[in-house]
């Protein structure tokens, strides 16, 4: 059972284009700064023995608080124009590059206290892309590639 539940969510700075022009744009969400996002709960448990129906022993012991939060959350989107007909542009290549940090802390409770047990936290980062050229993708993942895909 999860109690004393409690969420933290910043989105105070706003998306916007970084960059664009008839060539492609750049958009950021956000466009400056970072977004945040936390979330955290108490972890409980319940125990009892029957005999006969009749409880003789019950435990509700408040085991553990668990904490998860992506911080310095930000995503860029890029896209490539040909722009050949302005009023008909064509994508020739989509990017995403995503950047977050992920944390996760547990904490135990001795006594009327917690005390952290542990915690983890990495640092995310990506790029993702997709060139189109004569009606075929090709997908970019880090440094893989994969094999072309017709679009109809």
């Amino acid at each position: 059972m999860t109690t004393n539940v409690a969420a933290n969510v910043n989105l105070a700075a706003a998306p916007g284009f970084r960059s664009a022009s008839l060539d492609g744009f750049v958009l950021d969400a956000p466009l400056g700064g970072f977004w945040n996002f936390a979330f955290a709960s108490d972890l409980d448990a319940n125990a009892s023995v029957r005999v006969g129906g009749q409880r003789i022993f019950s435990w509700s012991p408040n085991l553990f608080r668990l904490g998860f939060r992506i911080s310095n959350f930000r995503v860029s989107a890029a896209a490539q124009l040909n722009a050949q007909q302005p009023d008909r542009p064509i994508l020739v290549r989509a990017t995403l590059s995503p950047q977050l940090t992920i944390g996760v802390a547990l904490e135990r409770k001795v006594g009327r206290t917690w005390r952290r047990a542990g915690s983890a936290s990495t640092d995310a980062t990506g790029r993702y892309s997709a060139a189109v050229a004569r009606g075929l993708v090709r997908a970019t993942v880090g440094s893989r590639r994969s094999a072309p895909v017709r679009v109809r």
